[in-house]
């Protein structure tokens, strides 16, 4: 949609405005002007202050290092010293006394000066070292290649360094002769101190190492500078600080600088204005120095420095105040100005700015709201909806990104792509099996070139490419990173670029190696399986035994070229073959017999080793097969013929060639085999069956006038039980109710003894009616009338009750009789007669049939899909069968 003229045009008036309350322009230029010569009239202030303060700084340095050369000519000086020199020029040895006492010497003058730590050394004039307050040093050693000899007769200071790694110290040599005692001749010797200078510049530059808040409180900085044979090194101490350990820091001088000294003709002093002047170890900085050497010490300067804006600091600040005031004057005419282009224009776009940063970063759940009414409200709604879109774009392509990585892993079939030059950079899971490569790393960078057997079909991959960009699928032999070979299925296609120059190739592969060897197979066994099929379907239509024989030669002959053929079948009890030929001739020829297990004949061999039997040459292998085939065979195949799991014969086939007979022939025959040994067998089945088949119709005829009788007597035995059943029924009923009456006193008074007695009779009363029961129930269930009445029914009860039936007897035997069941009711659905019958034909059964002393066990156990119980006992047992 186009934003609308007006608001372009709000937009316009706003950012004018806007520029014509800021532009006041003369007002800064006079700021401007002023505060350029405040600062010119502030640097020249500057240089003097500086000159000065290095001009006092290193005279006082002098003073200083004057007093140390005074100290070292005094020890130099020292009779102990001269004597000990003396002594040694003379035998180049000092008495050990003499020894003892210069090195306590030397020592005491180190303990003297504890706060400035030296190391003092005593050399002769030829620089070898005489005695040392350093325990590392060895006396008698020549120290010429490291030390000044003989540069003057005066005492002076060299060699100023920085010596340490954390502990640093600023340190120098002083060199002094031992005078001879006669001043005309030449020196003894040398004294070496070597000094630490540290706290002599520490005073000196205004620290107290003691009591650093006593320091000197200035703005500016200073250094020691001194020639090194690498140039000028400086020594840096930071403004308002004590110089000790933790602050020293050796500095490369400013090339400016090091102009400026070599260029002072005089060498003495100079201040310059430099823009990269280095004031601590890291930073260079504006700074005004000024340098001025130490007299009677050559190379040593004192540089002081100031950095521009410590100098011009209080004219920034008059400046700062002045720019204040003219602030609150512009900002007063700036006002509407201001809010206009900040509530509309800046902070819109600030906003759109993060927000754009904040999606950059990921977050797309961002919505600006920006309610300005114009041009930039419609910007924030757009960014919005693209945030939106942006967020739902991003979604979609992670899915499609995760289903694509998803769909190449888990693919059976090889993904690769190569570059230009043909080595592959990508190959999938999959292709890493098929090409036998152990991991990534080790396929990329392999050549496509090395993966085929035949070139020819890679160049012709190329040429397709070439002409049509795309190969579709083509079986190729190719060669495994192991070098064996396999049947690939490929697919190519070139890649470009956006410019339409090809950048590679990919493709897809399939192992269809095992593929094509089953198809090979299952097409060859095919057709061998449909000429079987066909020549089976020919042999079993011929059910007599002559047919099937002629058939049978007909039809094998179609499969294997063979000159005889013979039939050895085996009789039924399995014992002896019977060996009819087929070919040539087999009317004319006669049947032979022998043993199945004289392995002087094949069939024999075959039988006993239950598979085929092959001879390519019989007068030489086994010479006593020749009278079993016709005259002039040369080899044989022999096949076994198996029916109904065992070997009723054997097919023999011979030919006058040597070698006649492939292992083809032999897979062919035996496929072959299973349709010939049932032809045979059925040949044999139709034989007898027609020879037995008045047998069974005679029998039959017999079995039926059985039967009728059998059903007759079977009714008259049924009949008879019920009768009698209900006959025995209908006394015992009566029995049992006058005792119970007699038990139950219902007709005089009983004793216990009599009681008991009852009590048995009551129990074995229902014993009998159980029985006879039992002998209905049987009835009812050979005449089908057997009902089932269910109710609901306790299961523990129902088989308590049938544990106290049989309790009499099992405490007569001595056997304990257990209940294993809930405390609670088990309630359940069934027939509780048919029940508790079940219960009493185990128990009694247990009982029965179990030793004395033994034990019967009851155990009802719910669950939650059913009711298990069990009667076990420790008897016999019941039989599996």
């Amino acid at each position: 949609m186009a934003t609308p003229p007006s608001r372009q045009r709000s937009i316009e008036r706003k950012i004018l405005t806007s520029i014509i309350w800021v532009g006041i322009v003369p007002m800064m230029f006079v700021l401007v002007f002023g505060f350029l010569s405040a600062r010119w009239a502030q640097s020249q202030k500057t240089r003097e202050s500086l000159k000065a303060l290095s001009q006092t700084t290193a005279t006082g340095l002098q003073l200083a290092l004057d007093g140390l050369l005074v100290n070292a000519d005094q020890l130099a000086n020292d009779s102990l010293v001269v004597d000990a020199t003396q002594a040694y020029d003379s035998n180049r040895q000092v008495p050990s006394e003499m020894m003892n006492a210069l090195r306590q010497r030397l020592l005491k003058e180190v303990q003297d000066t504890a706060k400035h730590p030296t190391r003092i050394r005593l050399f002769d004039t030829d620089g070898v070292l005489i005695a040392s307050t350093d325990d590392d040093d060895e006396p008698g050693v020549a120290y010429e290649a490291s030390q000044p000899w003989r540069q003057n007769d005066e005492s002076v200071f060299y060699n100023f360094r920085l010596e340490g790694g954390a502990d640093r110290r600023l340190a120098a040599d002083i060199r002094s002769p031992v005078e001879a005692p006669n001043p005309d001749d030449e020196p003894l010797g040398y004294i070496m101190e070597t000094r630490d200078l540290t706290p002599m510049l520490s005073f000196a530059f205004g620290r107290d190492p003691e009591n650093p808040d006593r320091s000197a409180s200035v703005a500016s900085a200073y250094q020691l500078l001194y020639r090194t044979s690498d140039g000028y090194r400086a020594v840096q101490v930071a403004p308002q600080a004590a110089l000790n350990t933790s602050n020293i820091e050796q500095l490369v001088i400013s090339p400016d600088l090091t102009d400026t000294i070599d260029a002072v003709q005089d060498g003495l002093s100079d201040t310059i204005h430099t823009n990269d002047y280095q004031t601590s170890a890291d930073t260079y900085s504006d700074s005004f120095v000024s340098f001025h050497r130490i007299p009677m010490v050559p190379d040593v300067y004192v540089a002081v420095y100031q950095t521009a804006a410590v100098a011009f600091s209080a004219i920034n600040r008059g400046a700062g105040f002045a720019l204040f005031l003219s602030t609150l004057f512009i900002a007063a005419m700036c006002l509407n100005a201001y809010r206009n282009v900040h509530n509309n224009i800046v902070r819109p776009v600030s906003l759109l700015n993060e927000g754009a940063q904040i999606v950059g970063q990921g977050d797309l759940e961002l919505k600006l709201i920006i309610d300005t009414g114009d041009e930039i409200h419609e910007l924030a709604q757009s960014f919005n909806k693209m945030a939106l879109a942006l967020k739902r774009n991003i979604g979609q392509l992670e899915d499609s990104e995760e289903r694509y990585r998803s769909l190449v892993t888990a693919m059976r079939d090889g993904i690769f792509h190569a570059d230009s030059n043909e080595r592959l950079t990508f190959v999938n899971q999959a292709g890493l099996d098929i090409f036998g490569f152990d991991s990534m790393q080790q396929a990329v960078g392999t050549q496509l070139a090395s993966l085929f057997r035949n070139k020819n079909d890679l160049q012709r991959i190329r040429r397709e490419l070439r002409e049509d960009g795309f190969k579709e699928r083509s079986r190729i032999w190719m060669k495994r990173y192991d070098d064996r070979e396999i049947i690939v299925e490929v697919s190519f296609n070139t890649v470009h670029d956006d410019d339409g120059d090809v950048t590679g190739t990919e493709g897809t592969f399939r192992d269809v190696t095992m593929s094509v060897k089953l198809e090979q197979e299952s097409r060859e066994r095919s057709e061998r399986i449909a000429a079987i099929n066909q020549i089976a379907n020919v042999i079993n239509s011929s059910l007599e035994a002559g047919r099937l024989y002629e058939s049978l030669v007909v039809e094998v002959k179609r499969l294997v070229d063979f000159d005889s053929a013979a039939l050895a079948l085996l009789d039924p009890e399995g014992e002896v073959f019977t060996v009819r030929r087929l070919w040539p001739g087999h009317e004319s020829a006669a049947e032979m017999s022998y043993g199945a297990h004289d392995e002087a004949f094949c069939g024999a061999q075959v039988a006993k080793r239950r598979s085929h039997l092959l001879i390519g040459d019989i007068p030489s292998s086994e010479p006593s097969y020749e009278s079993q085939f016709p005259e002039g065979t040369r080899s044989c195949l022999c096949i076994p013929l198996y029916a109904t799991g065992r070997i009723i014969g054997t097919l023999n086939l011979g030919s006058i060639g040597p070698n006649a007979f492939t292992k083809h022939d032999v897979e062919v025959l035996e496929q072959m085999a299973p349709h010939v040994a049932v032809a045979i067998r059925n040949a044999r089945l139709l034989e007898n069956l027609q020879s037995s088949l008045e047998e069974v119709t005679k029998a039959r005829e017999k079995l039926h006038e059985a039967n009728a009788e059998l059903k007759t007597l079977d009714e008259m035995k049924t009949n008879l039980l019920s009768n009698v059943s209900h006959e025995l029924r209908t006394p015992l009923v009566s029995v049992m109710g006058y005792t119970d009456m007699i038990y139950n006193e219902k007709v005089g008074t009983v004793n216990d003894t009599q009681r008991e007695y009852l009590g048995i009779s009551l129990r074995n009363i229902e014993r009998l009616v159980t029985l006879i029961e039992n002998l209905l129930d049987f009835s009812r269930l050979h005449q089908g009338d057997e009902k089932v009445v269910f109710d609901t029914l306790d299961l523990v009860d129902c088989a308590k009750a049938s544990m106290q039936v049989l309790e009499p007897v099992a405490n007569s035997k001595k056997i304990d009789l257990v209940l294993d069941a809930p405390s609670s009711r088990v309630i359940v659905e069934g027939d509780k007669g048919k029940l508790g019958q079940v219960f009493n034909n185990l128990l009694s059964n247990a009982v029965k049939f179990n030793q004395a002393g033994g034990k019967v066990t009851v155990t009802i156990d719910p669950t939650p899909e059913a009711i298990n119980v069990t009667v076990s006992d420790t008897g016999i047992g019941i039989p599996e069968d």
